[in-house]
C-alpha cells in the first residue's frame, strides 16, 4: 500500500496490486455465482485454458491453477447432472493438458 501524505495528512491510500489479489478478486466473485451452473463454469474453464496458453510464468500460472481447481471442486460438489458434469470435465482436462503441452495439446485435441 503506498501512503501520499501533504502536511503529514494521508491525502491518498493506493494498494498494491498484485496478479494473485486481481484473479482472486476476479474470479472468486465469478465463481461464487457460478456455483453448480455448468453453463457459466465451462466458459469460465475455456477462459482460464486460453489464458494458461499464453502465461509463461509459473508463479502466475500457480494463480490460475488455483482458481481451475476451484472451478472443478465447485463442479463436483455442485453439479447432480452426470452429463453436465461430463462435460466440465472435459474443459478441466483440456486446461490440464494445455498446462502439460500448451496450446499444441489442445490444438491437437480439437483436430485442428
Amino acid at each position: 500500500m503506498v501512503l501520499v501524505m501533504h502536511d503529514d495528512i494521508i491525502v491518498l491510500v493506493v494498494p498494491c496490486v498484485t496478479y494473485r489479489s486481481l484473479a482472486d478478486v476476479m474470479f472468486h466473485m465469478i465463481s461464487q455465482n457460478a456455483a453448480g451452473r455448468t453453463a457459466l463454469l465451462i466458459p469460465l474453464l475455456d477462459v482460464l485454458t486460453n489464458v494458461f496458453a499464453c502465461e509463461k510464468y509459473e508463479k502466475r500460472r500457480g494463480v490460475l491453477m488455483h482458481h481451475a481447481n476451484l472451478v472443478w471442486a465447485d463442479a463436483q460438489r455442485h453439479i447432480g447432472n452426470d452429463s453436465d458434469l461430463a462435460d466440465v470435465s472435459c474443459r478441466n482436462s483440456r486446461l490440464r493438458r494445455t498446462l502439460t503441452d500448451g496450446e499444441l495439446g489442445v490444438i491437437g485435441e480439437l483436430g485442428l
